[in-house]
């Protein structure tokens, strides 16, 4: 059987008050943000409890369909559109919840559409080269 850890991700309100709709899309659910949405726990926080295999997420955050970057990743990965991915290295028996880190950053609306005009598929493969795995 596969080792899976629980990873809570959290995205704060106070970086986009009026959103009505927060996920977290990345490589192990195809950046799909129907997926895993996000549920408003508190008046600052979205956040949601993934189960994921040890590995690097790559990841963002769809809030009312525009991009953000999380503020509390590890570290970022370039794409091929000129922005970044967030980062988050996942340990066996560890039980993920980071600290800020770095600022919040919106996508471009160029990017955005370079993303939905490419889909998934070439950036999960990248993915999992980067990872390792196929």
């Amino acid at each position: 059987m596969a080792t899976v850890v629980p990873v809570t991700f959290g995205f704060p309100v106070r970086l986009a008050p009026a959103a009505r709709d927060v996920s977290v899309v990345g490589s192990f659910n195809g950046w799909n943000p129907t997926a895993h949405r996000m549920r408003r726990a508190t008046d600052a926080e979205w956040v949601i409890t993934v189960y994921l295999p040890p590995s690097r997420a790559v990841y963002l955050f769809c809030v009312d369909g525009a991009m953000w970057l999380d503020p509390e990743d590890e570290g970022r990965l370039p794409n091929g559109w000129g922005s970044e991915y967030s980062v988050r290295h996942i340990v066996a028996g560890e039980a993920l919840r980071h600290r800020h880190r770095t600022p919040p950053h919106r996508f471009s609306e160029q990017a955005v559409a370079a993303v939905g005009r490419a889909g998934y598929g070439a950036e999960t493969a990248s993915t999992n080269a980067l990872n390792g795995t196929r």
